[in-house]
């Protein structure tokens, strides 16, 4: 039976022991959440989760074991409590320190940034917050023409904007920093494979056209660059195909920062390729938060953005997926990883005119 440890740690104190929690890691939503509920029947112990508390989340395989995996640090950012009787029962959410750039808008003095490079505009958004930014796994920093925040946009909004343009993804570190980066490749893999039979407990299967389109048109402006501008000059266009979808269903959008031929190009096939992969979504259900030995011994935790075996012989599946989101929890089911698995190439950072990742 799985017995890992959860912690959470506030104000120097930590607590574990709960009646039910969960932590949730996903590549499209940034910031990792986590909740706990936990039964107070002397009503002592809720009197130390306040909203607002810093808050490190992390997880041990059992409670003699000196290893210790950080999970999120970040905030409270709820709590809720019930009172019957004489004991109290309580709810508390958090999330990493990456949550003030999903909730906060992005201000700057000028709003607009001209031919400064990409990863420059994402430290000047992030400043003001307090927080870092990991550029190491940028294979380019590119001059930006121009970019406009959008008035109220959140930060994170802004950052996206701005990562879709590159082909880069926004992820989250444990310790709270911005990871501008790529999709895991091929030798990036989970240690484990994933084998209904042996050890996926759940697998469901999930296809959907809807958000999904036949030919997606991207148009934008740009400048004529000191010469004499004509309409063709100030607008270009690009062209992106799904070949797996055989309806006529285009998209046309505008292009969130000026851009030449070549960046709408690579920024229309994005748009195409992120969509295409997440037509079809695998959910897999495995016990325990560690992937495991042969004699059932943890490992390391399951992880986002790693590349997995899947296979299961009912439905004739045998493929290699990207985790995209991983939840822990901890409750009357017992100790579950729950793992979200769509096409490896979704996020992949040369996107194709063509396309096609859920046939």
């Amino acid at each position: 039976m799985n017995k890992s440890i959860v912690e959470l740690e506030l104000n120097g104190r930590v607590f574990s022991g709960w009646k039910s929690s969960n932590t949730v890691f996903d590549m499209e939503e940034l910031s990792t959440s986590f909740g706990f509920n936990l039964y107070d029947k002397n009503r002592v112990v809720s009197k130390a989760f306040k909203t607002g508390f810093a808050a490190r989340v992390s997880v041990k395989p059992n409670a003699n074991s000196p290893f210790t995996d950080l999970l999120a640090d970040g905030y409270i950012t709820d709590t809720d409590r019930s009172l019957a009787d004489t004991s109290t029962s309580m709810d508390i959410s958090g999330a990493d320190k990456l949550i003030d750039l999903v909730e906060c808008s992005a201000l700057h003095p000028s709003q607009t940034w001209t031919n400064k490079r990409f990863a420059l505009i994402v430290r000047d958004i992030l400043t003001p917050f307090g927080l870092d930014v990991d550029v190491t796994q940028l294979t380019s920093n590119p001059k930006i023409e121009k970019f406009t925040l959008q008035s109220g946009e959140s930060a994170f909004n802004a950052i996206e904007r701005l990562c879709r343009s590159q082909a880069v993804i926004p992820l989250s570190t444990a310790d709270g920093v911005l990871l501008l980066g790529y999709a895991a490749n091929e030798f990036e893999r989970a240690i484990t494979n994933l084998e209904v039979g042996v050890n996926v407990k759940n697998i469901s299967e999930s296809s959907s056209w809807r958000n999904r389109f036949s030919r997606y048109i991207g148009r934008s402006q740009t400048t004529g660059k000191g010469k004499r501008w004509t309409k063709k000059m100030l607008q270009c266009a690009a062209e992106a195909i799904d070949t797996g979808v055989t309806r006529y269903r285009p998209m046309l959008f505008i292009a969130e920062n000026k851009a030449d031929t070549a960046l709408l190009g690579k920024r229309v096939n994005w748009e195409a390729q992120v969509r295409s992969g997440r037509a079809l979504t695998y959910t897999i259900v495995v016990d325990g938060f560690y992937q495991k030995t042969a004699d059932g011994e943890p490992l390391t935790l399951w992880q986002k953005n790693k590349r997995v075996n899947l296979k299961c012989v009912y439905w004739d599946v045998d493929i290699e997926r990207l985790i995209t989101r991983v939840e822990f929890s901890l409750g009357p089911r017992g100790e579950l990883t729950t793992l979200t698995l769509k096409h490896p190439d979704i996020f992949k950072p040369d996107p194709s005119d063509e396309v096609d990742l859920a046939p």
